[in-house]
């Protein structure tokens, strides 16, 4: 995994009403310190990935500023949208 099978979540394409179980997966795949997570910031690709920090390491490891502030407004922006779900007019009348 790298940074295109995240970029459903990073660019908000999935649905948060809808996409939960993709939303869950891609999280968890974001947050495995033996894949993407790092203490530095997320990883360009997997740290497990057989292509992990081979040949020229530039998508192969490399620590990206500007996909790792997709990934930080895409949890705020997720976060606010599961918020906004759970109080609902139906859920204020109970």
């Amino acid at each position: 995994i790298g940074y295109v099978s995240a970029f459903p979540f990073l660019l908000q394409v999935l649905d948060a009403s809808t996409s939960m179980n993709e939303l869950k997966h891609i999280l968890q795949q974001l947050g495995d310190a033996d894949g993407m997570w790092s203490d530095y910031g997320l990883r360009s690709l997997a740290k497990n990935d057989a292509l992990y920090g081979t040949e020229e390491d530039y998508w192969r490891g490399s620590i990206w500023m500007n996909m790792n502030y997709l990934a930080v407004k895409a949890l705020y922006d997720y976060r606010e949208q599961y918020k906004a779900m759970e109080v609902t007019p139906e859920t204020q009348e109970m």
